[in-house]
């Protein structure tokens, strides 16, 4: 399965046609959040594209988030 895979990217790229790739966090948990901190909110950045996840209580110095993020990049 790999292979054909890597043999079609190869081919693209060649090509340079683009390729358009998902990516999938789950953000868990923050650990280490300063004591003076109540909430959090976790953002991924990728250029002009952003996702954020809602804001997370801190208890102890963690945030349990248990939060999805997705985001769709192209590739050449």
């Amino acid at each position: 399965m790999f292979n054909k895979l890597k043999a079609q990217t190869k081919r693209r790229v060649a090509d340079k046609t683009p390729l358009k790739f998902k990516y999938d966090i789950t953000v868990h948990e923050l650990v280490g959040v300063p004591p003076d901190i109540d909430k959090v909110i976790f953002g991924w950045l990728r250029g002009s594209k952003a996702q954020y996840t809602k804001a997370a209580q801190v208890t102890g110095n963690v945030a349990k988030v248990e939060q999805e993020l997705q985001q769709v990049a192209t590739l050449y």
